[in-house]
């Protein structure tokens, strides 16, 4: 079956595309791994940016919101002072949200609005690029063929290897941590404020999402540290969920012959700056913004790729030079020169 534009990976870029593409007419597919173990904690909890709420309302998908939050936060305590998010004229609120229903939530819009969802883990084997086509081989008598091809796929980044891409990195390596503590006393006092900290070689994020669940993300500079610190953190009851490189990194380029990167696929930054979920609905709209119009005008689709790759740059770039200077502010430096 032959789409506009098949889409790899079903979290916020992904769905943000899909509902873009739509949108603007094209026929589109998306492809997601199949769930794991992990995928289904319902233990693990995600702290969202206040900015996301206009994201999804504007997408029309503010359920994925409503049925997948726990609870909601309008302070963040910072180094043990209370800031209240948003101004004067206007009040913030976060969302602290349960993983596993917020991605079935996200996976159910796709449903809701009658776009095709295909579960595999693909290989990067599976995926022909040709000057005209994308070809993903689902099986050895199915396949599907699109004229281009969004690689939302997060960190795996399975088109990278397409052609000679390569990060350029924009902060010192830095290395996370995140897990869940259940062992709180029930009758404990709720809050629901966030709370970042500079603690030694760590700065950490602690919300409590709900009566007795506290969740922790830490992020070091130090990766010898990262091991004992776990320990430590399992000592205490904090059961592990995740560890990985959060080194902030953009890929170069963000645009193949007949493809795309958007998500934590095209730019990482830490997950301490709470805001990945937004990032990755705006890229993956955007992205899927200028996908139609290379549908549109072929004639100028190299122009249009070249403004995406341009406008994700500036994207990325203006979001690091506020988060170093936040982070600095705290006393964690991780600034240091662009490379690659």
């Amino acid at each position: 079956m032959y789409y506009d534009v098949i889409i790899i990976g079903a979290g916020p870029a992904g769905i943000s595309a899909a509902l873009t593409c739509q949108r603007n007419g094209l026929k589109v597919i998306v492809i997601t791994r199949k769930a794991t173990n992990r995928d289904v904690k319902e233990s693990v909890c995600y702290s969202l940016h206040p900015g996301v709420e206009v994201l999804f309302s504007r997408l029309g998908i503010i359920s994925v919101l409503n049925k997948s939050t726990i609870s909601r936060y309008s302070k963040i305590v910072v180094n043990g002072k209370s800031n209240t998010l948003g101004n004067r004229n206007e009040k913030w609120s976060g969302f602290h949200v349960c993983r596993s229903k917020f991605y079935n939530e996200l996976q159910r819009c796709l449903e809701l609005h009658s776009i095709p969802l295909y579960k595999k883990s693909l290989k990067r084997s599976d995926i022909i690029i040709t000057e005209d086509s994308v070809s993903i081989c689902l099986s050895k008598s199915s396949h599907l063929n699109a004229t281009y091809c969004l690689d939302c796929s997060g960190k795996s980044r399975i088109l990278s290897h397409q052609s000679s891409f390569h990060s350029m990195y924009y902060s010192v390596p830095l290395y996370c941590w995140s897990g869940t503590q259940r062992n709180r006393s029930i009758n404990d006092r709720f809050d629901s404020r966030g709370r970042l900290s500079i603690d030694g070689s760590f700065i950490t994020w602690q919300a409590q999402h709900s009566r007795g669940i506290d969740t922790y993300l830490r992020i070091t500079k130090c990766k010898d540290l990262l091991k004992h610190d776990i320990n430590q953190g399992k000592y205490f009851g904090i059961e592990l969920d995740s560890v990985y490189n959060v080194t902030w990194r953009l890929l170069r380029p963000t645009v193949g012959k007949n493809y795309m990167f958007a998500g934590d696929a095209a730019a990482l930054i830490d997950p301490g700056a709470g805001q990945g979920v937004m990032n990755a609905m705006i890229t993956g709209s955007v992205a899927a913004k200028h996908l139609y119009l290379c549908m549109q005008q072929h004639s100028q689709a190299e122009l249009y790729k070249f403004e995406y790759d341009r406008w994700l740059m500036n994207y990325f770039e203006s979001k690091v030079e506020i988060l170093q200077r936040e982070y600095l502010n705290l006393g964690f430096n991780v600034t240091m020169p662009v490379y690659a």
